[in-house]
């Protein structure tokens, strides 16, 4: 079941022939990683996301703090 995986792929885990994909993994590292608007995550991607400390906003944080908010604190982090 490849729903929720790409990213993660994408983060050099998972099935080794779609990580090589293009003959080099990662193609992105977690600490670039910054995920908004997220809803519902599973067990697994909840603890993928505590085990490499990616940066994420839920709807919730959006709806309490804006999405302008949000976005300028990402941008402010992925520049760092």
């Amino acid at each position: 079941n490849m729903h929720g995986m790409p990213l993660r792929i994408l983060a050099g885990e998972g099935d080794e022939k779609l990580v090589q994909l293009g003959g080099f993994a990662p193609k992105v590292k977690p600490e670039n990683i910054v995920l908004i608007g997220m809803r519902d995550l599973d067990f697994g991607e909840r603890e993928y996301i505590k085990k490499h400390q990616i940066r994420t906003y839920t709807m919730a944080d959006i709806d309490e703090r804006g999405i302008r908010s949000v976005i300028e604190e990402s941008i402010a982090y992925l520049k760092d």
